[in-house]
């Protein structure tokens, strides 16, 4: 947490807020397809366990402190054996913001706290892959 944005793990209360937050380019560049609810509870549901079971991914939901709103989700996978490209010690980082939330920074920031919970887990680099033809997410590492 800063003093403009928190990190915390996905609940049920957020499946409609997500839901509502997926674009065409959350769709083109992360997902594959639009989000439903009953999607979107089975995905936080296999987010939870994997939490519960220590991993190897860890999903945040990225809270905009000023409005309290969800903005977003950052994820990172330390299953680096499984991620082409990754070595040990490494964690894959994905993340995606709503639309009204790009272009201000925020992933940026929620990638730095999330960071911080990587060093505390012993990952020693954070990974981030993107198509070269997201402009926008290019922008973020």
């Amino acid at each position: 947490r800063s003093s403009d944005l928190q990190i915390r793990r996905f609940t049920h209360d957020d499946v409609a807020a997500h839901v509502a937050g997926d674009d065409p380019e959350q769709i083109k560049w992360l997902s594959g397809g639009p989000s439903t609810i009953a999607g979107t509870t089975a995905w936080i549901d296999r987010n939870l366990e994997s939490w519960e079971n220590g991993g190897p991914v860890f999903n945040f939901a990225v809270i905009d402190l000023s409005s309290g709103q969800l903005a977003g989700m950052v994820e990172a996978n330390v299953d680096w054996q499984r991620l082409d490209g990754l070595e040990e010690g490494d964690a894959n980082v994905s993340y995606a913001l709503y639309p009204q939330f790009r272009g201000q920074g925020l992933m940026a920031h929620a990638i730095t706290l999330l960071e911080g919970f990587l060093r505390q887990r012993g990952v020693k680099r954070s990974v981030i892959r993107v198509e070269p033809d997201n402009v926008a997410s290019l922008a973020v590492p």
